[in-house]
Protein backbone atom coordinates (compact mmCIF):
# COMPACT_ATOMS: atom_id res chain seq x y z
CA UNK A 1 0.00 0.00 0.00
CA UNK A 2 1.09 3.67 -0.64
CA UNK A 3 0.89 4.46 3.13
CA UNK A 4 3.46 1.65 4.06
CA UNK A 5 5.83 2.42 1.37
CA UNK A 6 6.30 6.03 2.65
CA UNK A 7 6.29 5.23 6.14
CA UNK A 8 8.88 3.20 5.57
CA UNK A 9 11.05 5.47 3.99
CA UNK A 10 10.60 8.24 6.54
CA UNK A 11 11.58 5.44 9.23
CA UNK A 12 15.15 4.91 6.83
CA UNK A 13 15.40 8.46 7.63
CA UNK A 14 14.88 8.69 11.13
CA UNK A 15 11.48 9.78 10.74
CA UNK A 16 12.48 13.67 10.07
CA UNK A 17 9.44 14.46 8.08
CA UNK A 18 5.37 14.23 7.73
CA UNK A 19 3.62 12.46 6.04
CA UNK A 20 -0.23 11.12 5.64
CA UNK A 21 -0.88 8.42 2.93
CA UNK A 22 -3.28 5.41 2.57
CA UNK A 23 -5.49 3.59 0.85
CA UNK A 24 -9.17 1.97 0.86
CA UNK A 25 -10.69 -0.09 -1.39
CA UNK A 26 -12.41 2.54 -3.37
CA UNK A 27 -16.63 1.74 -4.19
CA UNK A 28 -17.55 0.56 -7.36
CA UNK A 29 -20.23 4.19 -7.39
CA UNK A 30 -18.06 6.50 -9.34
CA UNK A 31 -19.68 10.00 -9.28
CA UNK A 32 -19.23 12.05 -11.95
CA UNK A 33 -16.96 14.31 -10.55
CA UNK A 34 -14.35 11.11 -10.82
CA UNK A 35 -14.30 11.52 -7.03
CA UNK A 36 -13.80 8.24 -5.78
CA UNK A 37 -13.85 8.50 -1.80
CA UNK A 38 -11.53 6.64 0.37
CA UNK A 39 -13.73 6.30 3.47
CA UNK A 40 -12.32 4.56 6.71
CA UNK A 41 -14.25 1.69 8.59
CA UNK A 42 -17.13 2.97 10.00
CA UNK A 43 -17.18 4.26 13.91
CA UNK A 44 -20.36 3.93 15.20
CA UNK A 45 -20.17 6.32 18.48
CA UNK A 46 -24.02 6.99 18.07
CA UNK A 47 -24.62 3.61 19.57
CA UNK A 48 -24.10 5.11 22.86
CA UNK A 49 -24.95 9.15 22.29
CA UNK A 50 -27.90 9.40 20.29
CA UNK A 51 -27.85 12.33 17.83
CA UNK A 52 -31.02 14.94 17.37
CA UNK A 53 -33.27 14.63 15.00
CA UNK A 54 -32.57 16.65 11.94
CA UNK A 55 -35.40 16.04 8.98
CA UNK A 56 -38.64 14.05 10.04
CA UNK A 57 -41.73 12.80 8.01
CA UNK A 58 -43.69 10.43 9.57
CA UNK A 59 -43.22 7.01 9.21
CA UNK A 60 -46.70 5.03 8.28
CA UNK A 61 -48.36 2.48 10.56
CA UNK A 62 -49.95 0.68 8.16
CA UNK A 63 -48.20 -1.39 5.25
CA UNK A 64 -48.58 -0.84 2.08
CA UNK A 65 -45.82 -0.40 -1.02
CA UNK A 66 -45.26 2.49 -2.80
CA UNK A 67 -42.52 2.67 -4.75
CA UNK A 68 -39.31 0.49 -5.01
CA UNK A 69 -36.07 1.55 -3.37
CA UNK A 70 -34.72 1.97 -6.65
CA UNK A 71 -35.88 5.42 -6.22
CA UNK A 72 -33.42 7.98 -4.42
CA UNK A 73 -34.65 10.60 -1.64
CA UNK A 74 -33.51 14.11 -1.88
CA UNK A 75 -33.51 16.68 0.96
CA UNK A 76 -33.28 19.77 -0.10
CA UNK A 77 -32.51 21.99 2.11
CA UNK A 78 -30.50 19.98 5.01
CA UNK A 79 -28.80 22.42 7.74
CA UNK A 80 -27.00 19.82 10.49
CA UNK A 81 -23.17 19.28 9.90
CA UNK A 82 -23.42 14.94 9.84
CA UNK A 83 -25.69 12.35 8.86
CA UNK A 84 -25.27 9.93 12.13
CA UNK A 85 -28.52 7.48 11.39
CA UNK A 86 -31.64 7.33 9.29
CA UNK A 87 -35.08 5.55 9.85
CA UNK A 88 -37.37 3.72 6.72
CA UNK A 89 -39.97 1.96 6.71
CA UNK A 90 -39.81 -1.14 4.49
CA UNK A 91 -42.52 -3.36 2.96
CA UNK A 92 -41.64 -6.91 0.97
CA UNK A 93 -43.87 -9.26 -1.07
CA UNK A 94 -42.34 -12.72 0.13
CA UNK A 95 -41.00 -13.15 3.33
CA UNK A 96 -37.03 -13.69 3.78
CA UNK A 97 -33.55 -12.11 4.01
CA UNK A 98 -33.28 -9.05 2.07
CA UNK A 99 -29.86 -6.62 2.08
CA UNK A 100 -28.81 -3.36 0.74
CA UNK A 101 -26.08 -0.83 1.34
CA UNK A 102 -27.30 3.19 1.98
CA UNK A 103 -25.25 5.18 0.18
CA UNK A 104 -25.20 9.29 1.40
CA UNK A 105 -24.33 11.82 -1.61
CA UNK A 106 -23.85 15.64 -1.75
CA UNK A 107 -26.89 16.52 -3.93
CA UNK A 108 -27.94 13.17 -6.28
CA UNK A 109 -27.24 10.31 -7.32
CA UNK A 110 -24.07 11.40 -9.39
CA UNK A 111 -22.67 13.84 -6.80
CA UNK A 112 -19.70 13.02 -4.64
CA UNK A 113 -20.18 10.15 -2.09
CA UNK A 114 -19.96 11.72 1.22
CA UNK A 115 -20.50 8.22 3.31
CA UNK A 116 -21.70 4.93 2.55
CA UNK A 117 -23.48 2.10 5.24
CA UNK A 118 -22.10 -1.33 5.82
CA UNK A 119 -24.60 -3.88 3.90
CA UNK A 120 -26.98 -4.07 6.10
CA UNK A 121 -29.72 -6.96 5.98
CA UNK A 122 -33.05 -7.31 7.28
CA UNK A 123 -35.59 -10.40 7.87
CA UNK A 124 -39.09 -9.29 6.57
CA UNK A 125 -42.04 -11.30 7.32
CA UNK A 126 -44.27 -11.49 3.82
CA UNK A 127 -46.58 -8.30 3.28
CA UNK A 128 -45.60 -6.87 6.54
CA UNK A 129 -43.72 -3.62 7.17
CA UNK A 130 -41.23 -2.94 9.69
CA UNK A 131 -39.07 0.19 10.71
CA UNK A 132 -35.21 0.23 10.04
CA UNK A 133 -32.34 2.34 11.26
CA UNK A 134 -29.01 2.30 9.31
CA UNK A 135 -26.17 3.59 11.12
CA UNK A 136 -23.47 6.00 9.54
CA UNK A 137 -20.88 6.39 12.57
CA UNK A 138 -21.93 10.32 12.36
CA UNK A 139 -20.64 11.42 8.96
CA UNK A 140 -19.63 14.74 8.16
CA UNK A 141 -21.19 16.26 5.30
CA UNK A 142 -19.50 20.02 5.23
CA UNK A 143 -21.26 22.94 4.71
CA UNK A 144 -23.69 20.54 1.86
CA UNK A 145 -27.48 21.40 1.89
CA UNK A 146 -28.36 18.98 -0.26
CA UNK A 147 -28.16 15.16 0.41
CA UNK A 148 -29.22 11.83 -1.66
CA UNK A 149 -29.86 9.19 0.35
CA UNK A 150 -29.56 6.32 -2.41
CA UNK A 151 -30.40 1.85 -1.65
CA UNK A 152 -27.75 -0.08 -3.37
CA UNK A 153 -26.56 -3.51 -3.83
CA UNK A 154 -30.20 -4.83 -2.71
CA UNK A 155 -30.65 -8.41 -2.88
CA UNK A 156 -33.25 -10.90 -1.31
CA UNK A 157 -36.43 -13.02 -2.72
CA UNK A 158 -38.15 -10.22 -4.10
CA UNK A 159 -39.00 -6.64 -4.66
CA UNK A 160 -37.80 -3.93 -1.81
CA UNK A 161 -40.45 -1.36 -0.85
CA UNK A 162 -40.65 2.02 0.99
CA UNK A 163 -43.78 2.73 2.87
CA UNK A 164 -45.49 5.66 1.87
CA UNK A 165 -45.99 8.52 4.34
CA UNK A 166 -49.56 9.30 5.78
CA UNK A 167 -48.20 12.74 5.50
CA UNK A 168 -47.25 15.40 3.01
CA UNK A 169 -43.14 15.25 3.61
CA UNK A 170 -41.73 18.82 2.91
CA UNK A 171 -38.39 19.83 1.23
CA UNK A 172 -38.06 16.37 0.10
CA UNK A 173 -38.17 14.62 -3.46
CA UNK A 174 -37.79 11.12 -5.04
CA UNK A 175 -35.86 10.44 -8.14
CA UNK A 176 -36.65 8.81 -11.63
CA UNK A 177 -35.50 5.45 -11.62
CA UNK A 178 -32.20 6.03 -13.05
CA UNK A 179 -31.24 8.64 -9.96
CA UNK A 180 -32.25 11.86 -12.15
CA UNK A 181 -34.37 15.18 -9.94
CA UNK A 182 -36.85 15.58 -10.41
CA UNK A 183 -38.99 12.39 -9.56
CA UNK A 184 -42.58 11.39 -9.00
CA UNK A 185 -43.96 13.64 -5.75
CA UNK A 186 -44.86 10.96 -3.32
CA UNK A 187 -43.76 11.01 0.43
CA UNK A 188 -41.74 8.66 2.14
CA UNK A 189 -41.61 8.30 5.43
CA UNK A 190 -37.85 8.80 7.12
CA UNK A 191 -36.11 10.02 10.23
CA UNK A 192 -32.41 11.35 9.85
CA UNK A 193 -30.45 12.21 12.95
CA UNK A 194 -27.05 14.36 12.81
CA UNK A 195 -25.25 17.00 14.86
CA UNK A 196 -26.58 20.57 14.72
CA UNK A 197 -23.61 22.50 15.36
CA UNK A 198 -20.38 21.92 13.42
CA UNK A 199 -16.81 20.54 15.00
CA UNK A 200 -13.73 21.14 13.06
CA UNK A 201 -10.64 22.44 14.04
CA UNK A 202 -8.39 25.71 12.28
CA UNK A 203 -4.75 23.72 11.50
CA UNK A 204 -2.25 26.89 11.78
CA UNK A 205 1.16 27.01 9.89
CA UNK A 206 4.43 28.28 11.10
CA UNK A 207 8.15 29.16 9.84
CA UNK A 208 10.95 28.50 12.36
CA UNK A 209 13.66 31.20 10.66
CA UNK A 210 16.41 29.61 12.79
CA UNK A 211 16.11 26.44 10.92
CA UNK A 212 14.01 27.61 7.91
CA UNK A 213 11.53 24.60 9.06
CA UNK A 214 7.56 24.55 8.74
CA UNK A 215 5.43 22.97 10.95
CA UNK A 216 1.44 22.82 11.33
CA UNK A 217 -0.51 22.34 14.27
CA UNK A 218 -4.26 21.83 15.08
CA UNK A 219 -3.71 22.24 18.90
CA UNK A 220 -5.36 25.04 20.59
CA UNK A 221 -3.21 24.96 23.68
CA UNK A 222 0.09 24.60 21.47
CA UNK A 223 -0.80 27.54 19.35
CA UNK A 224 -1.02 29.70 22.22
CA UNK A 225 2.42 28.24 23.38
CA UNK A 226 4.02 29.11 19.80
CA UNK A 227 2.42 32.49 19.50
CA UNK A 228 4.03 33.24 22.96
CA UNK A 229 7.68 33.14 21.09
CA UNK A 230 6.66 34.93 17.92
CA UNK A 231 10.43 35.54 16.88
CA UNK A 232 10.85 31.61 17.48
CA UNK A 233 7.98 30.43 15.96
CA UNK A 234 6.11 32.52 12.92
CA UNK A 235 2.69 32.43 12.08
CA UNK A 236 3.03 32.54 8.13
CA UNK A 237 -0.54 33.61 7.69
CA UNK A 238 -1.33 30.26 6.01
CA UNK A 239 -4.31 27.99 7.89
CA UNK A 240 -6.92 25.53 7.05
CA UNK A 241 -9.76 24.23 8.69
CA UNK A 242 -10.94 20.50 8.74
CA UNK A 243 -13.04 18.24 10.59
CA UNK A 244 -12.26 17.76 14.22
CA UNK A 245 -10.82 14.61 15.52
CA UNK A 246 -12.58 11.40 17.07
CA UNK A 247 -16.13 12.95 15.48
CA UNK A 248 -17.05 11.61 12.43
CA UNK A 249 -16.69 8.23 11.08
CA UNK A 250 -16.23 9.52 7.45
CA UNK A 251 -13.21 11.66 8.77
CA UNK A 252 -9.81 10.41 8.86
CA UNK A 253 -7.97 11.70 11.97
CA UNK A 254 -4.21 12.77 11.36
CA UNK A 255 -1.89 11.07 14.41
CA UNK A 256 1.54 12.74 15.05
CA UNK A 257 4.96 11.34 16.28
CA UNK A 258 7.96 13.62 17.52
CA UNK A 259 11.37 12.60 16.31
CA UNK A 260 13.48 14.06 19.18
CA UNK A 261 17.35 12.80 17.49
CA UNK A 262 19.71 16.00 18.33
CA UNK A 263 20.04 17.69 14.83
CA UNK A 264 16.61 16.10 13.19
CA UNK A 265 13.97 16.98 15.49
CA UNK A 266 10.89 16.85 13.40
CA UNK A 267 7.32 15.50 13.91
CA UNK A 268 5.69 12.87 11.71
CA UNK A 269 2.26 12.98 10.55
CA UNK A 270 0.67 10.03 9.74
CA UNK A 271 -2.69 8.29 9.57
CA UNK A 272 -3.84 5.33 12.18
CA UNK A 273 -2.36 2.30 9.79
CA UNK A 274 0.90 3.68 9.98
CA UNK A 275 0.65 5.07 13.53
CA UNK A 276 -0.21 1.55 14.45
CA UNK A 277 2.36 0.04 12.52
CA UNK A 278 5.22 2.62 14.02
CA UNK A 279 4.24 1.71 17.40
CA UNK A 280 4.97 -1.90 16.68
CA UNK A 281 8.34 -1.19 15.49
CA UNK A 282 10.48 -1.11 18.51
CA UNK A 283 14.06 1.48 18.74
CA UNK A 284 12.42 3.91 16.94
CA UNK A 285 12.81 6.46 19.62
CA UNK A 286 9.33 8.27 18.26
CA UNK A 287 7.30 9.78 20.77
CA UNK A 288 3.26 9.58 20.12
CA UNK A 289 1.74 12.42 20.45
CA UNK A 290 -1.86 11.41 19.80
CA UNK A 291 -4.06 12.20 17.21
CA UNK A 292 -4.05 16.23 15.84
CA UNK A 293 -6.76 16.56 13.60
CA UNK A 294 -8.87 15.05 11.12
CA UNK A 295 -9.11 15.12 7.31
CA UNK A 296 -11.01 14.05 4.48
CA UNK A 297 -8.49 12.11 2.05
CA UNK A 298 -8.59 12.92 -1.82
CA UNK A 299 -8.86 10.09 -4.14
CA UNK A 300 -5.95 8.13 -5.54
CA UNK A 301 -6.28 10.91 -8.50
CA UNK A 302 -5.90 13.83 -5.73
CA UNK A 303 -9.23 15.15 -6.60
CA UNK A 304 -11.31 16.07 -3.28
CA UNK A 305 -15.06 16.03 -2.82
CA UNK A 306 -17.50 18.60 -3.30
CA UNK A 307 -18.31 18.67 0.39
CA UNK A 308 -14.19 19.34 1.39
CA UNK A 309 -13.08 21.27 -1.91
CA UNK A 310 -10.05 22.97 -0.28
CA UNK A 311 -7.05 21.09 -1.60
CA UNK A 312 -3.72 20.85 0.66
CA UNK A 313 -0.35 20.44 -1.06
CA UNK A 314 2.78 18.87 0.54
CA UNK A 315 6.06 19.28 -0.97
CA UNK A 316 9.39 18.28 0.61
CA UNK A 317 12.62 19.16 1.10
CA UNK A 318 15.02 16.60 0.15
CA UNK A 319 18.64 16.93 0.99
CA UNK A 320 21.11 14.41 2.38
CA UNK A 321 21.22 16.55 5.82
CA UNK A 322 18.77 14.67 7.76
CA UNK A 323 18.16 17.49 10.20
CA UNK A 324 17.09 20.26 7.14
CA UNK A 325 14.81 17.84 5.76
CA UNK A 326 10.90 19.06 6.07
CA UNK A 327 7.80 19.15 4.17
CA UNK A 328 5.33 22.26 3.75
CA UNK A 329 1.80 22.04 3.31
CA UNK A 330 0.56 24.22 1.07
CA UNK A 331 -3.06 25.73 1.10
CA UNK A 332 -2.53 27.11 -2.49
CA UNK A 333 -1.38 25.34 -5.64
CA UNK A 334 0.60 29.11 -6.16
CA UNK A 335 2.63 28.33 -3.09
CA UNK A 336 2.92 24.94 -3.50
CA UNK A 337 4.42 25.53 -6.85
CA UNK A 338 6.44 28.25 -5.43
CA UNK A 339 8.22 25.18 -3.25
CA UNK A 340 8.92 23.11 -6.15
CA UNK A 341 10.62 26.44 -7.85
CA UNK A 342 13.03 26.12 -4.97
CA UNK A 343 13.99 22.15 -5.13
CA UNK A 344 11.14 20.49 -3.33
CA UNK A 345 9.78 17.47 -4.22
CA UNK A 346 6.11 17.76 -4.86
CA UNK A 347 4.14 15.24 -3.21
CA UNK A 348 0.69 16.02 -4.74
CA UNK A 349 -2.75 16.87 -2.59
CA UNK A 350 -2.65 14.71 0.78
CA UNK A 351 -5.97 16.21 2.69
CA UNK A 352 -9.27 17.72 1.81
CA UNK A 353 -9.92 21.00 4.06
CA UNK A 354 -13.36 22.52 4.50
CA UNK A 355 -12.16 25.88 3.82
Amino acid sequence: MKNRSIARKFAAVALAAACLGGSVSASADTPATGFIPLLPPIIDPSIFFAKPTQYTCGLATGGSPALYVSRDIQLNSYEAWSVDATTMRYWAPSAGAYSFRIVIRDTDRYGDIITRSAVKTITLAAATPLNVTTRFGNAWTGDTTRLSISHEEVTGPSALHFVQSPVVCGNAALSEIGGAMPGPAIDIGLIVTGDTNKTDTEVVEYNIPSINKYFITGRTDEKALLDAQPTVFVRTGKKFTVPAKNTYGNVYDVYRFFSPAPGAQSHVFVDKVDRDWLLSIPGTGLVDEGADFGTIKPDNAGVCPTYARKKIYRSFHSTPVVGQRNHRYSTTLADHNAMLLQGWLDEKVVFCAYN
